[in-house]
């Protein structure tokens, strides 16, 4: 966590002086805001949050600032964690996370520090064994030991010919602001919103036949319920992403995707269906969505693109996206809309987009009366 913080701090103070070409001062936005960065997601009150963005909004122009963030909560969930194997899938999506080509620098740095001592992490979190005493007892037997006679020490005369010092310069990737409604055109992503509102809303020793317990959401009338939001608003298509387990491994699951896919097709919405593979991640989903978001802001598809979704590896897309209407002349809004509630451990969206809170009453009112699950035998 200590790394993942220094990563943080670097990369608050590289933008500072690339944005003011000073050291961050009282006044300056993310100077402001240094010490909610590093504070957990959870800890952090609405006014704290609200402080954080606004910090972020007005200091962070390629959010670069948030991505370190992000990948700090992300390190933090894998320490969280009380199941090892659930443990280890966290670690694989912050690696993976920090290491994908448009993170910043100091994420880079992380990823090769979280590849190299993997194992060592994974042995932590599987035993509660780690050396977090002993490294805060350090700093206070060192100050005990002030009184102590200290030798100077010699120092070694300089080259004749020191080495010319090297710095790297860093190309700034381009990233755009956005807004404008009217024809908005949803996309679900069904996995992401079960989670968010399981963990959300359901109580610990919620039982099986919790509304909360399985996708008991009604896809049409919750577009419809994040589109009539704002007055003059026409919903134009919803499009609904998702992985689907083989019948072998979750007969179960296979089954009532399957159905609920089925009709939702009858019903004129378009379904991606993934795979998911032997880890229960799905695959093909994410990448998918991306591709129809950027080829529908090329065709001019939509005015408002709704995301329902949490998940960071959108950014990008959205970016690209961005860019496109630059080019086009068009100004569009993207949001990107999840469940927030009393567990939810963030409440932050999809960078890039206007992040819009689905609160319990609207996820309760769009319950689908349907049943698709099987009758267990």
């Amino acid at each position: 966590m200590r790394l993942a913080n220094r990563a943080l701090d670097d990369c608050r103070r590289r933008t500072q002086n690339d944005a003011t070409g000073h050291r961050g001062r009282r006044g300056d936005p993310l100077y402001t805001a240094r010490e909610l960065l590093l504070a957990g997601a959870e800890r952090l009150d609405v006014r704290g949050r609200d402080k954080m963005r606004e910090a972020l909004d007005q200091g962070d122009p390629y959010d670069e600032v948030a991505d370190c963030w992000a990948a700090k909560e992300k390190i933090r969930s894998v320490f969280k964690a009380s199941d090892p194997e659930q443990a280890s899938d966290l670690l694989d999506d912050a690696i993976d996370y920090c290491a994908a080509p448009e993170a910043a620098p100091e994420l880079h740095r992380l990823a090769r520090t979280l590849n190299r001592w993997r194992t060592e992490t994974e042995t932590s979190t599987s035993t509660g064994a780690h050396n977090g005493r002993t490294e805060a007892a350090n700093p206070r037997d060192q100050r005990r030991q002030t009184h102590r006679q200290r030798l100077p020490e010699l120092r070694r005369l300089p080259a004749q010919n020191p080495a010319c010092s090297r710095t790297k310069t860093r190309p700034q990737s381009t990233r755009h602001k956005n807004q404008n409604p009217t024809s908005p055109l949803k996309r679900v992503e069904p996995q992401n919103l079960f989670h968010l509102a399981k963990r959300a809303w359901a109580p610990a020793d919620a039982s099986s036949s919790s509304q909360y317990a399985w996708p008991s959401y009604d896809v049409e009338m919750l577009a419809g319920a994040l589109v009539s939001r704002v007055p003059g608003r026409v919903l134009s298509e919803v499009r609904f992403y998702t992985g689907v387990p083989d019948r072998l491994s979750q007969r179960f699951w296979h089954i009532f995707w399957t159905n609920k896919l089925r009709h939702l097709r009858n019903r004129g919405v378009y379904v991606y269906a993934g795979r998911v593979n032997s880890g229960g991640q799905e695959k093909g989903v994410d990448v998918s969505l991306a591709l129809d978001l950027v080829q529908a802001t090329h065709e001019q598809r939509y005015e408002v693109a709704i995301i329902v979704s949490q998940d960071w590896d959108f950014g990008p897309a959205v970016r690209l996206a961005k860019a496109i209407t630059q080019s086009q002349g068009r100004n569009l809004a993207f949001e990107s809309a999840f469940p927030v509630g009393p567990g939810s451990s963030s409440n932050r969206g999809v960078p890039g987009t206007r992040w819009v809170p689905i609160d319990k009453a609207t996820y309760d009112a769009c319950r689908d009366p349907r049943d698709y699950r099987p009758t267990r035998r």
